[in-house]
């Protein structure tokens, strides 16, 4: 089936099964109910059975079968088989009174908006008696009228709530607008704001703007999981205690989750860039974090850049927006996580963001710069620096022989060989950072070392010819030539091998390029150094080094290649295991069957040795490639750049828009009822829309009694003939009761001394505040409704009791006294095991727990609760907090009332935890239960194992 449907400790999920079937078909009897509530059980399953579409397959010919029952429900035709000869009662309960106060509005005016976003307007509303509506009116400089937009109530009730309206951007005007807030209550009393101006913006500018996102940012449009606010996983924020993410609570869902910029004006702009951090947590070749850019409105979007996997803790991200200055259109830059697969992970959050414009800052210098000998030449590391102004792009490396430094290479990494030394000779080094805007530091600290002697036994560019090196395999993509692909140049001259100069390497590819024979002989360290560019899909498909001793029968993997880098980089591969051999090298390549990306480009090889003891020498990592087990889909770009406009605007017809008027509405006698009305002869009923005391009861012909019952009135009855297709009027002006109050003390029957802190109900009306006597024990129940009634009472270390016959008179004071017999009995304890841990039980989901029943031998105070905690083993990582809550029993032993409501707890794992619970008060004689609730999801929690219950008389212990 296939059905989304909400998922412990996650968002949703497609599940199947009866557990999706059931909802269905109590949905399809909910709507039978609500046409027709006199149906029983028996009548409704006969009615979904009849109406139901047949299902049947080659093997399950006949209806019904074992694999489809009846068929799939039809909710429609169901409804439809008994709606045909239905009229209606229609009317309103009312009370004397009249509403002739007008509701107030509580609004924070919206000071300014940006072009091409939706502006939310909200507002607290409330009214003496009920709200029934509420609408912005919205206008510009530009037309002559107003829009009228309706308020929706988010929250709250009748009374009081919460309204909201969105205002679409297209509707905004240019430059600025206007609205003010009107709302209406039961008595067409008619309340407005005052009018509020509000700046329209057209965007943030270069150099003018940042967001730290310590207050919730403004311009910003959050979509699916991307939540503003302090992350409870994931990473500390870069600064201050907040930033967005993906679910700051959690893992994300399965779905596509978008956050949109603030919109960004370039038009007087030359140059730009958004710089922020980011720090990333995703499924790796199945989840994919991308950022697109739109310069018209969001209608279409161009990708920058895209990610997958782990960032390794928060790093820098740089979005080039140069390409989009002068849009006369905002740009919008789009952070989208699209994830594939049910197997989801933290996710993705961005911090501290900067709009920059014409940048002359240099990064910080280089720190650290040191140079040691190698196998190959010369090894030099220098540590990053920080990345202030966030577009730290790569490192120049300079080196002399004598006072005069040479640019010898560019590297995004912080380490570089110089192959190109010459044994004997002394080099020095420093190395500088620049940004994407060609800004250079100044020079790192001087370094220099004697270059050993090394010997080459092979090297190439690939410039002059293919290096002997020779394509094969299945279905194979090498090429050897200029590229226009990948890094769309060779790093050095112009020519190089890659998988497809011009593309991307091939689907369902096992392919190599394999080098000439190479004699390792002479030398007591051997390496292979390989410049290269590699964008391959990540974890998917896999370059190798396979290196063969025995002219390519066997073939040995050294090391492996995977991931969308797109940058030039030096891999260093040891050979020591092969020194005085013949051997050959092969860069292979291995694709699967979907996804395909430029793919590896080889620009340089070079194979050296060298006898000299050496400081630096390559060790090579095992090889593992291993493909995920989840299932991704194909993805096109044309599907990872088609995400919606954010302004998400809805047309309004003419009928929306209005003119101001000030027609003065009737004025409405009675006041609505929150009632319920029955057709005493079928039992079908409605209640009343408690803001305006309204029903309406779908009804078959015929005469009937309508009852219109509400608590604190007296009931009314009117007879009332239905006709099909027609609708009757019965309204209901009803009276209310008279109320009084029950006034009393509660004493020890032993001494009459007060009882403190007992408490009072009314038995039969759960309606009234129960009351709590006071240090005299004097109590009060205020409002009850004239009648006898029978309260009872209950206090810790007295045994409950109730008084009947007592009545109760509208407008009179009705004195009663309680005595209690008090509670007195003896420590003792209820155990059912022997108090030693076995074994421990944790559920998945949170607000799911398990309890245990205990049976006193007589009537017995339940005190407290011993409770025995796994160790930190179990769960991992577990936690140390859980809820406890006790219920009461049925005749036949079944939980029934809460006798404590659940509250929660801190334990220590791997120990018994007492809890107390004295001051419940718990008195009982039957079977209750003691339960513990979880709070989160099974691998965040402690689990129980043993309760026990210190009781008075009787005492409890052990789960």
């Amino acid at each position: 089936m296939n059905i989304r449907s909400s998922v412990p400790g996650g968002y949703e999920a497609g599940w199947n099964g009866t557990s999706m079937a059931a909802p269905h078909i109590a949905g399809t009897a909910a709507l039978l109910l609500s046409t027709d509530s006199g149906l029983t059980p028996n009548e409704i399953e006969a009615i979904i059975d009849e109406t139901a579409d047949p299902l049947t397959d080659s093997q399950y010919t006949t209806v019904p079968n074992d694999a489809y029952g009846v068929g799939m429900v039809n909710a429609y035709e169901a409804v439809a088989s008994i709606a045909g000869n239905l009229g209606s009662i229609e009317g309103s309960v009312l009370q004397e009174g009249s509403d002739d106060l007008p509701p107030e509005i509580e609004h924070s005016p919206v000071e300014s908006v940006f072009a091409g976003y939706d502006v939310p307007i909200t507002a607290t509303i409330t009214d003496d008696v009920s709200v029934t509506d509420a609408e912005v009116w919205m206008t510009n400089d530009e037309i002559n009228h107003h829009y009228v937009f309706t308020m929706e109530q988010v929250s709250g009730d009748h009374e009081e709530g919460t309204y909201r309206a969105v205002l679409p951007a297209n509707l905004l005007g240019d430059e600025s607008f206007e609205y003010f807030i009107q709302a209406s209550d039961y008595g067409n009393n008619v309340a407005q704001t005052e009018r509020y101006s509000v700046e329209v913006d057209f965007g943030v500018t270069p150099d003018n703007y940042s967001e730290d996102f310590e207050s919730e940012p403004v311009g910003w449009v959050l979509e699916g999981d991307w939540e503003w606010g302090s992350p409870e996983v994931g990473p500390e924020p870069v600064n201050g205690e907040n930033l967005v993410g993906t679910n700051l609570s959690g893992n994300y869902s399965d779905d596509e989750h978008v956050l949109y910029s603030v919109p960004i004006d370039l038009r007087d702009s030359e140059t730009a860039s958004l710089r922020l951090n980011e720090w990333r947590e995703v499924i790796s070749g199945v989840d994919y974090a991308n950022v697109l850019v739109s310069d018209d409105y969001g209608d279409n979007w161009e990708q920058a850049s895209e990610f997958t996997g782990n960032s390794d803790g928060w790093q820098s991200l740089y979005v080039d927006l140069d390409d989009y200055v002068g849009s006369e259109a905002p740009v919008l830059v789009a952070f989208v996580l699209e994830s594939n697969s049910a197997t989801t992970a933290t996710g993705w959050y961005l911090d501290n963001v900067h709009l920059i414009g014409e940048d002359v800052t240099a990064p910080s210098v280089p720190e650290n710069l040191d140079v040691t000998s190698s196998t190959a030449g010369l090894q030099l590391d220098w540590d990053a620096p920080v990345d202030e102004e966030l577009d730290l792009h790569e490192y120049t490396v300079y080196r002399a022989t004598d006072d005069e430094f040479d640019s010898i290479a560019t590297t995004s990494s912080t380490t570089f060989q110089d192959l190109n030394v010459e044994g004997g000779t002394e080099y020095t080094y420093v190395v500088t950072a620049s940004d994407y805007d060609g800004n250079e530091s100044d020079p790192s600290n001087e370094v220099s070392a004697v270059a050993p002697n090394i010997t080459v036994f092979y090297h190439n560019t690939f410039q002059e010819d293919d290096g002997g090196f020779e394509s094969g395999g299945t279905n194979s993509s090498w090429e050897w030539g200029e590229p226009t692909s990948g890094p769309n140049e060779a790093l050095t001259g112009e020519r190089l091998w890659a998988t497809n100069l011009s593309g991307n390497y091939n689907n369902a590819e096992d392919s190599y390029i394999g080098s000439p024979i190479i004699e390792l002989e002479d030398v007591d360290l051997a390496e292979l150094h390989v410049t290269h560019w590699q964008d391959i899909e990540n974890n998917w498909d896999y370059g190798f080094v396979q290196v063969s001793s025995d002219d390519g029968e066997t073939w040995d993997e050294l090391a492996e290649f995977t991931g969308r880098d797109q940058a030039w980089a030096q891999a260093e591969i040891s050979l020591n295991d092969y020194l005085g051999e013949s051997i050959q090298i092969r860069f292979a390549f291995d694709s699967d069957s979907i996804i395909a990306y430029p793919g590896w480009y080889i620009d340089e090889v070079t194979v050296v040795g060298t006898s000299e003891d050496v400081e630096h020498v390559a060790e090579n990592d095992d090889v593992k490639a291993e493909r995920p087990s989840d299932e991704r889909i194909e993805r096109e770009l044309e599907q990872v750049t088609n995400i919606p406009a954010p302004d998400g605007s809805t047309p309004y017809e003419e009928s929306d828009v209005r003119e101001e008027t000030s027609t003065i509405a009737p004025s409405v006698s009675g006041l609505p009822v929150s009632a319920a009305v029955t057709v005493l002869e079928t039992n079908r009923s409605a209640t009343t829309n408690p803001a305006t005391g309204t029903y309406r009861i779908n009804h078959s012909e015929g005469t009937y009694t309508v009852e219109a019952d509400a608590y604190g009135f007296y009931p009314e009855q009117q007879e009332v003939t239905v006709q099909e297709g027609e609708s009757s009027t019965a309204n209901f002006m009803l009276t209310e009761i008279p109320t009084g109050e029950i006034t009393g003390t509660v004493v020890n029957e032993r001494n009459d001394e007060p009882v403190e802190d007992a408490t009072v109900r009314v038995v039969e009306d759960p309606a009234i505040t129960d009351a709590i006597t006071d240090e005299d024990g004097n109590f009060t129940l205020e409002d009850v409704l004239e009648g006898e009634y029978t309260i009872a009472v209950s206090a810790p270390s007295f045994h409950s009791t109730q008084m009947s016959g007592i009545e109760v008179v509208g407008g009179e004071e009705t004195e009663v006294t309680v005595e209690m017999r008090p509670f007195i009995g003896f420590d003792d304890e209820i155990a059912y095991d022997n108090g030693n841990a076995e074994n421990a039980v944790v559920l998945n989901a949170a607000n799911n727990g398990m309890a245990v029943q205990f049976t006193p031998s007589e009537a017995a105070s339940v005190n407290g609760v011993n409770l025995y905690v796994w160790g930190d083993d179990f769960p991992v990582p577990g936690g140390t907090e859980t809820q406890i809550a006790v219920y009461d029993t049925d005749g036949e032993g079944n939980p029934t009332t809460q006798l404590v409501e659940p509250f929660e707890i801190e334990v220590e794992r791997g120990a018994w935890n007492y809890v107390d619970l004295s001051e419940y008060g718990v008195v009982t004689d039957r079977d209750f239960f003691v339960t513990t609730i979880q709070t989160q999801i099974g691998d965040y929690l402690l689990r129980s194992v043993q309760i026990c219950l210190p009781t008075t008389l009787n005492a409890l212990t052990c789960m």
